[in-house]
């Protein structure tokens, strides 16, 4: 079963655009948390290290993904920051409530990034099957002859 869900998680990677990485960098964050919370209230510093240096790494991976010329990613790259920040505290501390404060953090930027990647995704107007009077015209090859199309779009006539 494990397989087959990495396969499913490397083919959403290979097929997604730069905001749905993102977005993909973000519920395996989220996915992270429970497991950490739950390690450190019982003390298993062994298990709580692997899953927080994978965290980082994400907040690594999402730091390198700015372009710090755009003012938003100033912006977005001081949270950043100081979300690495409090994983690191959150380490020292062994302290699960820390990691509370870390998804309430990310969670609203996670989903301003889903807002976002709605808006991108929705459907583009497309000129030629629009609800307004457009005229096409060309000129066709026939068999033995040329002729001229006409195609008026709006009640789909052909001349």
């Amino acid at each position: 079963m494990q397989a087959v869900d990495e396969k499913y998680r490397t083919a959403k990677v290979m097929s997604a655009n730069p905001i749905e990485l993102i977005l993909i960098m973000y519920e395996q964050f989220f996915e992270l948390i429970p497991d950490i919370k739950a390690n450190m209230g019982k003390r298993f510093q062994k298990d709580v290290e692997p899953d927080t240096e994978r965290a980082q790494a994400i907040i690594d991976q999402l730091i390198n993904a700015l372009d710090f010329d755009v003012e938003l990613s100033k912006d977005l790259g001081a949270i950043y920051y100081y979300v690495r920040d409090r994983i690191l505290i959150g380490n020292i501390k062994c302290d699960p409530a820390i990691w509370d404060h870390i998804e309430a953090t990310m969670r609203p930027l996670y989903e301003g990034f889903k807002g976002a990647a709605k808006q991108l995704a929705a459907p583009r107007v497309d000129p030629l099957k629009s609800k307004s009077t457009q005229i096409i015209a060309g000129m066709t090859y026939g068999q033995r002859n040329l002729r001229e199309v006409v195609v008026n779009t709006r009640n789909g006539l052909q001349a």
